[in-house]
Protein backbone atom coordinates (compact mmCIF):
# COMPACT_ATOMS: atom_id res chain seq x y z
CA UNK A 1 0.00 0.00 0.00
CA UNK A 2 1.35 3.44 -0.82
CA UNK A 3 2.59 5.53 2.06
CA UNK A 4 -0.39 7.54 3.35
CA UNK A 5 1.90 10.54 3.71
CA UNK A 6 1.94 10.83 -0.08
CA UNK A 7 -1.40 9.26 -0.87
CA UNK A 8 -4.83 10.04 0.60
CA UNK A 9 -6.33 6.66 1.41
CA UNK A 10 -9.98 6.73 0.36
CA UNK A 11 -12.50 5.46 2.92
CA UNK A 12 -14.15 2.09 2.38
CA UNK A 13 -17.83 2.58 1.53
CA UNK A 14 -20.44 1.08 3.86
CA UNK A 15 -21.68 -1.92 1.90
CA UNK A 16 -23.74 -3.48 4.71
CA UNK A 17 -27.06 -2.73 3.01
CA UNK A 18 -25.93 -3.87 -0.43
CA UNK A 19 -23.87 -6.94 0.38
CA UNK A 20 -26.75 -9.33 1.23
CA UNK A 21 -28.42 -8.56 -2.13
CA UNK A 22 -25.18 -9.18 -3.99
CA UNK A 23 -24.45 -12.40 -2.10
CA UNK A 24 -27.97 -13.71 -2.77
CA UNK A 25 -27.24 -13.42 -6.50
CA UNK A 26 -24.33 -15.89 -6.22
CA UNK A 27 -24.86 -19.58 -6.64
CA UNK A 28 -23.88 -21.70 -3.64
CA UNK A 29 -20.62 -22.95 -5.21
CA UNK A 30 -19.33 -19.40 -5.69
CA UNK A 31 -20.45 -18.40 -2.22
CA UNK A 32 -18.77 -21.42 -0.62
CA UNK A 33 -15.58 -20.79 -2.63
CA UNK A 34 -15.52 -17.14 -1.55
CA UNK A 35 -16.14 -17.95 2.13
CA UNK A 36 -13.46 -20.66 2.06
CA UNK A 37 -10.92 -18.32 0.44
CA UNK A 38 -11.67 -15.53 2.93
CA UNK A 39 -11.32 -17.99 5.85
CA UNK A 40 -7.93 -19.13 4.61
CA UNK A 41 -6.70 -15.56 4.20
CA UNK A 42 -7.91 -14.19 7.54
CA UNK A 43 -8.48 -16.26 10.70
CA UNK A 44 -10.80 -13.55 12.02
CA UNK A 45 -13.16 -14.24 9.13
CA UNK A 46 -13.24 -17.94 10.07
CA UNK A 47 -13.83 -17.02 13.72
CA UNK A 48 -16.74 -14.82 12.64
CA UNK A 49 -18.27 -17.70 10.69
CA UNK A 50 -17.83 -20.07 13.62
CA UNK A 51 -19.32 -17.56 16.06
CA UNK A 52 -22.32 -16.56 13.91
CA UNK A 53 -23.34 -19.73 12.05
CA UNK A 54 -24.87 -22.89 13.46
CA UNK A 55 -22.15 -25.32 14.60
CA UNK A 56 -19.93 -26.35 11.71
CA UNK A 57 -19.42 -30.11 11.55
CA UNK A 58 -15.64 -30.35 11.60
CA UNK A 59 -13.89 -33.43 12.93
CA UNK A 60 -12.91 -33.23 16.61
CA UNK A 61 -9.24 -32.95 15.58
CA UNK A 62 -10.00 -29.91 13.41
CA UNK A 63 -12.13 -28.33 16.18
CA UNK A 64 -9.25 -28.78 18.64
CA UNK A 65 -6.72 -27.30 16.20
CA UNK A 66 -8.95 -24.29 15.44
CA UNK A 67 -9.62 -23.78 19.16
CA UNK A 68 -5.88 -23.88 19.93
CA UNK A 69 -5.20 -21.23 17.26
CA UNK A 70 -8.21 -19.14 18.32
CA UNK A 71 -6.93 -19.14 21.92
CA UNK A 72 -3.58 -17.89 20.65
CA UNK A 73 -5.24 -15.14 18.58
CA UNK A 74 -7.70 -14.20 21.35
CA UNK A 75 -5.01 -13.84 24.02
CA UNK A 76 -2.28 -12.24 21.90
CA UNK A 77 -1.25 -8.70 22.77
CA UNK A 78 1.61 -6.37 21.93
CA UNK A 79 4.18 -6.19 24.71
CA UNK A 80 4.44 -2.43 24.23
CA UNK A 81 0.74 -2.19 25.22
CA UNK A 82 1.33 -3.52 28.74
CA UNK A 83 -0.54 -1.56 31.45
CA UNK A 84 -2.81 0.08 28.92
CA UNK A 85 -6.22 -0.81 27.61
CA UNK A 86 -5.63 -2.61 24.34
CA UNK A 87 -7.91 -4.16 21.81
CA UNK A 88 -8.26 -7.90 21.68
CA UNK A 89 -9.84 -10.25 19.19
CA UNK A 90 -13.41 -10.62 20.41
CA UNK A 91 -14.33 -12.77 17.39
CA UNK A 92 -11.62 -15.25 18.39
CA UNK A 93 -13.04 -15.35 21.93
CA UNK A 94 -16.56 -15.97 20.56
CA UNK A 95 -15.19 -18.75 18.33
CA UNK A 96 -13.45 -20.33 21.32
CA UNK A 97 -16.77 -20.29 23.20
CA UNK A 98 -18.59 -22.06 20.38
CA UNK A 99 -15.76 -24.57 19.91
CA UNK A 100 -15.64 -25.33 23.65
CA UNK A 101 -19.38 -26.04 23.61
CA UNK A 102 -18.99 -28.33 20.59
CA UNK A 103 -16.15 -30.23 22.26
CA UNK A 104 -18.21 -30.55 25.46
CA UNK A 105 -21.18 -31.85 23.44
CA UNK A 106 -18.88 -34.48 21.91
CA UNK A 107 -17.55 -35.52 25.35
CA UNK A 108 -13.99 -34.51 24.39
CA UNK A 109 -13.19 -33.77 28.02
CA UNK A 110 -9.46 -34.51 27.81
CA UNK A 111 -8.98 -32.03 24.96
CA UNK A 112 -11.25 -29.52 26.69
CA UNK A 113 -9.19 -29.72 29.87
CA UNK A 114 -5.95 -29.23 27.94
CA UNK A 115 -7.35 -26.26 26.01
CA UNK A 116 -8.78 -24.74 29.18
CA UNK A 117 -5.37 -24.94 30.85
CA UNK A 118 -3.85 -23.23 27.81
CA UNK A 119 -6.54 -20.56 27.86
CA UNK A 120 -6.10 -19.91 31.58
CA UNK A 121 -2.34 -19.58 31.20
CA UNK A 122 -2.45 -17.31 28.14
CA UNK A 123 -5.49 -15.40 29.38
CA UNK A 124 -3.86 -14.78 32.76
CA UNK A 125 -0.89 -13.22 30.99
CA UNK A 126 -3.23 -11.08 28.90
CA UNK A 127 -5.21 -9.99 31.98
CA UNK A 128 -2.02 -9.02 33.81
CA UNK A 129 -0.79 -7.03 30.81
CA UNK A 130 -3.95 -4.92 30.57
CA UNK A 131 -4.80 -2.44 33.26
CA UNK A 132 -8.38 -3.58 33.82
CA UNK A 133 -8.46 -7.36 33.32
CA UNK A 134 -10.77 -6.82 30.36
CA UNK A 135 -10.98 -10.45 29.28
CA UNK A 136 -11.72 -12.04 32.65
CA UNK A 137 -15.44 -12.53 31.94
CA UNK A 138 -14.74 -14.28 28.64
CA UNK A 139 -12.15 -16.57 30.21
CA UNK A 140 -14.47 -17.44 33.10
CA UNK A 141 -17.22 -18.27 30.62
CA UNK A 142 -14.99 -20.85 28.90
CA UNK A 143 -13.69 -22.31 32.14
CA UNK A 144 -17.31 -22.74 33.25
CA UNK A 145 -18.09 -24.68 30.05
CA UNK A 146 -15.27 -27.05 30.96
CA UNK A 147 -16.33 -27.30 34.59
CA UNK A 148 -19.92 -28.05 33.52
CA UNK A 149 -18.64 -30.81 31.22
CA UNK A 150 -16.46 -32.12 34.04
CA UNK A 151 -19.42 -32.26 36.44
CA UNK A 152 -21.58 -34.00 33.82
CA UNK A 153 -18.87 -36.60 33.12
CA UNK A 154 -18.78 -40.12 34.49
CA UNK A 155 -15.89 -39.21 36.80
CA UNK A 156 -16.06 -40.48 40.34
CA UNK A 157 -16.24 -37.73 42.98
CA UNK A 158 -12.55 -38.33 43.74
CA UNK A 159 -11.56 -38.08 40.03
CA UNK A 160 -13.68 -34.95 39.70
CA UNK A 161 -12.00 -33.35 42.71
CA UNK A 162 -8.48 -34.28 41.51
CA UNK A 163 -9.12 -32.99 37.98
CA UNK A 164 -10.65 -29.77 39.30
CA UNK A 165 -7.65 -29.35 41.63
CA UNK A 166 -5.23 -29.76 38.72
CA UNK A 167 -7.17 -27.24 36.63
CA UNK A 168 -7.38 -24.88 39.59
CA UNK A 169 -3.57 -24.98 39.90
CA UNK A 170 -3.28 -23.54 36.40
CA UNK A 171 -5.61 -20.73 37.51
CA UNK A 172 -3.73 -20.10 40.76
CA UNK A 173 -3.36 -16.43 41.52
CA UNK A 174 -5.91 -15.34 38.92
CA UNK A 175 -9.10 -15.89 40.91
CA UNK A 176 -10.74 -17.14 37.71
CA UNK A 177 -13.89 -19.06 38.74
CA UNK A 178 -12.64 -18.97 42.33
CA UNK A 179 -15.96 -19.91 43.96
CA UNK A 180 -16.68 -22.63 41.44
CA UNK A 181 -13.28 -24.22 42.04
CA UNK A 182 -13.88 -24.02 45.81
CA UNK A 183 -17.16 -25.91 45.38
CA UNK A 184 -15.62 -28.63 43.21
CA UNK A 185 -12.41 -29.12 45.15
CA UNK A 186 -13.57 -28.44 48.69
CA UNK A 187 -10.45 -26.28 49.11
CA UNK A 188 -10.52 -22.58 49.95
Amino acid sequence: MPNSKFFNVPPMPDIGGYLPTQLNRLDSRNLVAGLTMASRIDNRFLYGLIAELPPLEFSSEILIAIARRAIYDATWYEVKSINHNFSYDRQAYYAVAKLFHQLADRDKLEALLELTGLLISAGDSQMEAGDEGMTRDEIEMFVNVTLDALEASSFTPEQLRETACALRCSAAGTFICHQRFEQLTGVN
